[in-house]
Formats: structure tokens, C-alpha cells, sequence
């Protein structure tokens, strides 16, 4: 499994309060734990915030064919649905570029109920950085999303339609051992995912800071 970059375009999200500072959005969400970051064109940025990461491009030799929700465990993801459902079937489908050509690889996944639910996914090891890649002919994005730890809702948001291009990401100040997408998103190209804790995520907080309690004292 590869691992590929590209710039992440302008986000928009929804939230009670934001700022923007340095080329990030920061979003408190209600009733929730914790203040997400979206990099806006920054993929330096979200890599400063998140320190490693890991890439899930799901691409395997052979073609494409339903797989089990701990297909991909060795690299410390499992596909999730947010009910109760069977172990033993697939209900995802890892598709390649003869199934579709506007891959960025050879590899992808998609949901493969009817009609399609969003995806979900848990990680094995808590992670506040998350971002995605879709499909190369989404020219516009809406799509919510939650995250959640230890079985708790702890951060929501939601990237709204627009000119966006095919890369976002968020970092979280809370831990988060799945995010579902509730919303949108029921097939993607690439995954990345934070794998270590980042110190400098650290500075990036403290200067989104000032101007987050400037904006709640208002």
C-alpha cells in the first residue's frame, strides 16, 4: 500500500463558534468535547499537526471483491457500521480502476448495501488526525461527520458543497477511535490517519487559542 500527498482545497464547516488563523479553521461543536481543525489548502499543515500518519490506499493485487470489516486490521483499521450487523458478510466492496477511472490508484472502497450507507471507521489505536481522498469526478463535497471515543460522541462537523477538489482533513484536540460519516462519503479513494501523538500539534493549539477565547468572550 502506497502512500500519496496532495494539497487539501478550502473547507467550509458548521459549527457555534470558529476562527480562522495561520490557514486553519478551529470549530467548537456543541455539546461536544472537542475543537476540530480543517486545513484549508495546507497538507504541510495537517502533517505538522498530526506527525506520522499512515496511508490506506486500498490497493491489492488482483481485482476487487467484498471484504470483511477487519479486512484492513493489519494496519490498524477496521470498516464499521454504527448498528449491529454480521462479521461474516461483506458489506464493503474494495473496487479498483476497472471498476472505476477516476481513481488517483488502483484501489478504492465503497459501501455495498441498498441503498448505501456512509462510511465508518474504527481505528485500533486512538488518533486525533483523520483525512480522505475521493474520487477524482466529485467536483463537490457535502458530507457530515462525527467522531467518537470509547462508544461517546466527542466532536461533529460537516464539509459543505463547493468547488473543494478531492483531499480534506481535520485534527481533533480530543482522541477518537472512530469517525462515521453520517452524512455523503459512501465510496473513497484514500484514507490517512494519525499514528503517533504529535508535540507539535502543541504550538498549533496554542496559537488557535487567543483567538478562540477572544471569539467566546464576544
Amino acid at each position: 500500500m502506497s502512500s500519496k500527498q496532495s494539497a487539501l482545497p478550502h473547507i467550509l464547516v458548521w459549527g457555534v463558534n470558529y476562527c480562522i488563523a495561520a490557514g486553519f479553521t478551529t470549530l467548537w461543536a456543541p455539546r461536544c468535547e472537542a475543537s476540530i481543525t480543517l486545513f484549508q489548502n495546507n497538507l504541510a499543515g495537517w502533517q505538522a499537526a498530526v506527525g506520522q500518519s499512515t496511508t490506506l490506499d486500498f490497493v491489492e493485487e488482483g481485482a476487487g471483491g467484498y471484504v470483511l470489516f477487519d479486512h484492513f486490521a493489519s494496519v490498524g483499521v477496521l470498516l464499521h457500521f454504527p448498528v449491529p450487523f454480521d462479521p461474516a458478510v461483506g458489506y464493503w466492496y474494495r473496487f479498483t480502476n476497472e471498476q472505476s477511472s477516476h481513481l488517483s490508484d488502483a484501489g478504492g472502497i465503497a459501501t455495498s448495501t441498498s441503498p448505501p450507507f456512509p462510511l465508518s471507521f474504527r481505528f485500533l489505536t486512538p488518533t486525533h488526525g483523520f483525512a480522505f481522498r475521493h474520487l477524482d469526478n466529485q467536483g463537490s463535497l457535502g458530507a457530515s461527520f462525527t467522531l467518537w471515543n470509547n462508544g461517546a460522541q466527542v466532536g461533529a462537523g460537516y464539509f459543505q458543497d463547493g468547488p473543494t477538489g478531492p483531499t480534506h482533513g481535520l485534527y481533533s484536540t480530543a482522541q477518537f477511535d472512530e469517525l462515521r460519516f453520517t452524512y455523503g462519503m459512501v465510496y473513497l479513494d484514500n484514507i490517512y490517519f494519525q499514528t503517533t501523538p504529535a508535540p507539535s500539534a502543541i504550538a498549533l493549539l496554542a496559537l488557535a487559542a487567543p483567538f478562540g477565547s477572544r471569539r467566546r468572550g464576544g
